[in-house]
């Protein structure tokens, strides 16, 4: 995520400050008298940030900012409408508020629910629709951020790209805010008393955040992205942005009339340098949210009409505005089924999708979105909103929760095995990805010679014929190995953490101090030969490691072990067919058509340069062997996705356990 995605919700019922309403607007008969035109606009914007970045329009590769421009604006908007129940009232009408915010959110939330799954069921295989059944649980219960989460820390987690309910993250991010932002007001405004001691405390609140996602984006960045934490900040600037005292003179009114503008290139600016490659949220995501909030602020006290409002306050912003939830909500999934339905598809294409989507948006905001939330018999009452929040939370939850049982049921096997996971991983013994201090794990006769298995994941996935090796010729078996960190001595660039990955480099050098220490009888190293090992160069973009850059690095590593006397066993890399096995099997089966669709030929999967260059990297050493285990995976032209009634890939690149296990000792 990869990753990336994302808005949501703010609902133009809620009224900003009496005193930044110009008398000289217009007011809106369904919107009420203090609609502000800007803030629509904004959405619109947003949201069109958001769709261009996921239909993969170039000049917008930082278009997942608009996300950020959602969350502004939500903090700015609820926290005028809680200040100033408090500030009159002493207190916060908690069930009114949730009330609207229920009716605002799910019924649309719960149609497209439901009809995305009931797509998915036509367009996707049965293992294809466990993970998004599986999400769409989250997502009815407000927990989907946390679960994808899970997934991206989890290294070989389904990719979050084709899961149709990946977008749902940062409603979840709201929908905890919503849980826990009136509370914190109320409570700081009983401690102050005032505006200034409200602010105080949330200012305190969103600094506290803004550190805690800079730290994590360096360490973390999954928990800084994903996480409500740290992303509370971001609500907290546009909340402090409502208690600002409204400017008294004509000149501060002019230079705030200069900073909207500033705002406003400041968000669009992010979405045109950004990039997936940069260390996201972090320091980074100050631009779109410092400028909304300019914006908004600019917005509110623009009293002569010549401000950024006018612009965002124009009638195609503020028509797109009005429909950006229940836009945001369908464009992802039809952004997904179509590129389900063809992989290849071009720009132009996915244009059309997300315009699609867009009518779809359209009708839903007319049909249901809209009728339900003005609807006089749900305002007037709110627990019937209520009632109708938790009717739509079982219909979601159940409809998700048949769905994955469903899928469950035809389509278990092949999600068996794209979980089919190596023991050592299972157990806990491969580093992730931000730690330096190896995992040292023993398997095996203790008292027996030591073999060390050293390397990435596709060493890890090794380990089952190894640990048959060390039962039957009683060795003492020691694991050393990292999530996507090769043996190799190069640099590389963590898709994962957004930078380069030091944490590699660090561990792969105390590992090898380790095995020199430890002077085992031999080592097997297992890597994913990457030829495509990347480093950030100074712009935040990456560079391919030269294969010359490749092999060096490979030698390096083996001149270490070779010079201390180590014999040592480099493995060739596991051909790749380069695409989701499992997930190609539950297709055809679906669709009617044989195993062998998914079969590649062993040209296209065993990458030929990468294996001369680690032979090459492993001639000239006295201790040092290169093996090719590829006539045990694949036939003499072809690749084929079951062998022996074994499904052989777990993913693109990674063999089962079940597989490897059938290779047994005369691999080794």
């Amino acid at each position: 995520m990869p990753l990336a995605e994302r808005r949501h919700d703010l609902s133009p019922d809620l009224r900003p400050p009496a005193a930044a309403i110009d008398p000289r607007r217009r007011p809106d008969a369904t919107r009420g008298e203090g609609f502000r035109a800007d803030i629509e606009g904004l959405r619109g914007i947003a949201v069109l940030l958001v769709v261009a970045y996921h239909a993969g329009i170039a000049r917008v590769p930082g278009g997942f900012a608009g996300v950020d421009v959602f969350f502004v604006l939500s903090g700015y908007l609820i926290t005028d409408i809680l200040v100033r129940q408090v500030s009159t009232t002493g207190r916060v009408h908690y069930a009114q508020f949730y009330a609207r915010r229920m009716r605002r959110l799910l019924p649309a939330a719960t149609l497209t629910l439901v009809v995305v799954l009931a797509a998915a069921a036509v367009l996707l295989g049965p293992m294809e629709r466990i993970e998004p059944a599986l999400s769409a649980i989250a997502a009815a219960l407000y927990s989907s951020n946390l679960f994808f989460l899970a997934r991206a820390v989890d290294y070989f987690a389904t990719a979050g790209d084709t899961n149709p309910f990946l977008h749902t993250w940062s409603l979840a991010v709201e929908e905890q805010f919503y849980l826990v932002w009136p509370w914190l007001v109320v409570v700081g405004w009983r401690i102050g008393r005032s505006r200034r001691g409200l602010g105080a405390l949330l200012g305190a609140v969103s600094l506290a955040s803004f550190a805690l996602c800079v730290w994590l984006t360096w360490k973390r960045q999954p928990w800084a992205f994903f996480g409500t934490p740290a992303r509370a900040w971001e609500f907290g600037l546009g909340g402090l942005a409502t208690l600002l005292p409204p400017p008294r003179t004509a000149g501060a009114r002019a230079s705030w009339r200069w900073l909207g503008w500033l705002g406003l290139a400041l968000v669009i600016g992010a979405a045109l340098v950004l990039r997936v490659t940069m260390p996201f949220p972090g320091a980074v995501a100050m631009a779109p949210v410092l400028g909304t909030t300019l914006a908004l602020i600019a917005g509110a006290v623009d009293g002569d009409g010549r401000g950024v409002g006018r612009l965002l306050g124009t009638r195609v912003l503020r028509w797109i505005g009005g429909r950006s939830y229940s836009w945001y909500l369908w464009h992802w999934p039809v952004l997904v089924f179509a590129a389900a339905l063809r992989p290849a598809m071009p720009g132009w294409q996915r244009t059309l999708c997300a315009l699609g989507a867009l009518a779809l948006a359209a009708a839903t905001t007319a049909l249901v979105e809209n009728p339900i939330r003005f609807h006089p018999l749900l305002a007037a009452r709110p627990r019937r909103s209520i009632v109708l929040g938790v009717l739509c939370t079982l219909v979601a939850a159940g409809a998700a929760t048949a769905a994955y049982a469903s899928a469950m049921a035809r389509g278990g096997a092949y999600w068996h095995a794209a979980h089919d996971r190596s023991a050592l991983e299972r157990r806990g013994c491969t580093a992730d990805v931000g730690e330096t201090a190896p995992r040292e794990c023993v398997f095996g006769d203790s008292a027996g010679p030591a073999v060390v298995l050293f390397g990435d994941s596709h060493a890890a996935q090794w380990f089952g014929a190894l640990d048959a090796v060390a039962a039957q010729r009683h060795l003492r078996l020691v694991t050393l190995t990292k999530f996507s960190c090769p043996a190799a001595r190069v640099a590389m660039y963590s898709r994962v953490l957004k930078r380069r990955y030091t944490e590699c480099e660090s561990w792969r050098e105390a590992a090898l101090r380790r095995i020199v220490a430890l002077r085992p009888a031999t080592v097997v190293i297992g890597q994913f030969s990457r030829r495509d090992a990347m480093q950030p160069t100074a712009g935040g973009g990456l560079d391919s490691l030269s294969p010359d850059g490749w092999r060096d690095g490979v030698r390096a590593t083996l001149a270490t072990l070779d010079s201390a006397g180590i014999t040592t066993i480099l493995l060739a890399d596991t051909p790749a067919p380069r695409r989701t096995i499992p997930t190609c099997l539950s297709r055809a089966e679906h669709r009617g058509r044989p195993a062998s669709v998914c079969a590649v030929p062993r040209a296209r999967a065993v990458d030929s340069l990468a294996h001369r260059l680690d032979a090459e990297a492993a001639s000239g050493f006295a201790h040092v062997r290169y093996l090719d285990l590829t006539d045990r995976i694949c036939g003499p032209t072809t690749c084929e996705p079951i062998r022996a009634g074994v499904v052989v890939y777990r993913d693109n690149n990674h063999l089962t356990e079940a597989f490897v296990r059938t290779i047994g000792n005369g691999a080794f």
